[in-house]
């Protein structure tokens, strides 16, 4: 009953490993995701300031 008992625990515990391990990946996806998207926000803001001041200088 022992060996019954351990293998249900350790599937059990590789399972979740396994889900805990899929789910720290997904977090990491997405920051990595977000500081794109952050990166992209300053260019398009940083490319509109520079557009504004060029036209304000420009006349």
């Amino acid at each position: 009953m022992r060996f019954l008992d351990d293998l249900i625990v350790g599937t059990a515990t590789r399972v979740i490993r396994f889900g805990m391990a899929i789910g720290t990946g997904l977090v990491y996806a997405q920051a990595f995701a977000l500081v794109l998207l952050a990166g992209a926000a300053v260019v398009v803001v940083g490319g509109m300031l520079l557009r504004a001041a060029a036209a304000g200088i420009g006349g």
